[in-house]
């Protein structure tokens, strides 16, 4: 390209200085969301190994590393998370207002309408599987699914709503939802 070409485009620095800037930054960072030295060092080089991957892609690499060290500290932490029935506290919980404990047979019905529920979920498409879970299981916003998945926002919201529609179908089809 001549200078006439490359006028008006910045040109990209070499990750090696975007390695050497936002190195000791970012380990910091991480350091404050998972309280591990080891485990932040982890995640700042699999932060790193990703952004070489796709470093000719990416328009902005600074602010995209702070968005991937975040989402996968964020894995991290679902990662290590205990498994707790939907709607129950952990009974090791200091301080919280604990709900009364639900009889063996409420809790084999909550049970069960749980397991049903994952098993119509499995009947959606695989797009739709992913946000519903990117909604439900993982708590993210509408943004960030766009981010994760490459939909529009637009297009989350839309296949979201469509996915439960459908997902309330199958329920009412299994006998867990009356209208």
């Amino acid at each position: 390209m001549d200078d006439e070409q490359t006028k008006g485009t910045p040109e990209k620095e070499p990750i090696e200085e975007v390695f050497r800037q936002c190195e000791s930054p970012l380990l910091a960072y991480a350091m404050k969301m998972v309280q591990d030295g080891e485990q932040a060092q982890e995640i700042v080089q699999e932060a790193f190994v990703r952004l070489h991957a796709s470093y000719t892609e990416v328009g902005l690499p600074r602010p995209w590393l702070y968005r991937t060290v975040f989402n996968l500290a964020m894995t991290h932490h679902r990662e290590r998370k205990k498994v707790v029935p939907v709607g129950f506290l952990p009974e090791e919980t200091p301080g919280a207002d604990k709900p009364p404990t639900p009889a063996p047979d409420e809790r084999m019905v909550r049970m069960e309408a749980v397991a049903q529920t994952r098993a119509c979920v499995e009947e959606l498409d695989d797009r739709s599987q992913q946000l519903v879970r990117l909604r439900f299981e993982d708590g993210l916003s509408y943004k960030e699914m766009s981010e994760r998945t490459g939909l529009t926002v637009t297009n989350v919201g839309y296949i979201l709503h469509k996915s439960l529609k459908k997902l309330a179908a199958l329920l009412k089809r299994s006998g867990y939802i009356h209208e």
